[in-house]
């Protein structure tokens, strides 16, 4: 995952600005009520919002990069640091000193989770971390809609970011290798800065995403003793067809 602070920096200037699920979490935070946990919460995006709002709020995070920059982020924010709690741990080790009513991993961090086992212990410390009536919310894509036979080993121009202390830009291109036996894709991004001198400087950053199907990943929920209340497709709660890009699972913990 991604560790340097630079890295961190980048991935905040490619998502910073991304709300497309603000109104899903707080939908869900409002309906479950806290405390609330995210796994692999990154830089805070989703989850400083919430604590903005009022609710008790912990994140979990394999970065310390990343957790630094969600430290910066509450505190821009003013939340309280009596509201929030940043811990450095695995997700799939994940302990906290409190029942959770909303377990959430958004925008696809559970798929860095690279191996069946991973996944496997990560929900089942989901479900340590749960309160009996609490939710657990999984975010992911759907691989039904991937181009994995078109883009396998391809150079791909993801984004064009502007560099915020120069101004100049910072090409991202994307590589993906595809293992289909163990359905993970190892993911490269190649950021590309523009120097005053017109050279390029190039940060490489690596890891591991693993696709999964609706079913195998129901089946896997069932196993760690989730009960699946919904699949979305979307962040508008829309149900699940197979076309969409989404795919959102909420499970309840059964005892």
């Amino acid at each position: 995952m991604l560790e340097s602070d630079e890295l961190a920096r980048l991935y905040d200037l490619e998502y910073d600005d991304w709300d497309e699920d603000g109104a899903f979490w707080r939908n869900f935070a409002a309906r479950t009520d806290g405390p609330i946990v995210e796994l692999g919460c990154g830089t805070a995006r989703a989850l400083a919002p919430l604590a903005q709002q009022g609710y008790s709020v912990i994140g979990i995070d394999s970065s310390q990069a990343m957790l630094n920059r969600a430290a910066e982020r509450f505190a821009a924010y003013d939340v309280s640091t009596e509201k929030f709690q940043l811990l450095h741990q695995q997700m799939e080790a994940a302990a906290v000193p409190v029942q959770a009513r909303l377990v959430f991993s958004a925008l696809n961090a559970f798929a860095h989770l690279a191996t069946t086992l991973q996944q496997t212990q990560a929900l089942a410390a989901a479900h340590r971390l749960l309160h009996p009536e609490g939710l657990l919310i999984l975010d992911l894509f759907n691989p039904l809609t991937q181009e994995y036979d078109v883009r396998d080993r391809m150079v791909t121009l993801r984004n064009v970011l502007a560099d915020p202390r120069t101004g100049a830009p910072i090409q991202q291109f994307e590589v993906w290798e595809v293992d289909r036996e163990t359905q993970v894709v190892r993911t490269t991004y190649l950021y590309d800065h523009l120097q005053n001198d017109s050279s390029i400087r190039r940060v490489v950053s690596e890891f591991p995403v693993r696709y999964s199907y609706r079913y195998e990943m129901e089946a896997r929920l069932a196993q760690s003793n989730f009960a699946v209340e919904n699949v979305f497709g979307g962040y508008e709660a829309d149900p699940f067809t197979g076309i969409e890009e989404k795919m959102i699972f909420v499970a309840r913990p059964q005892r």
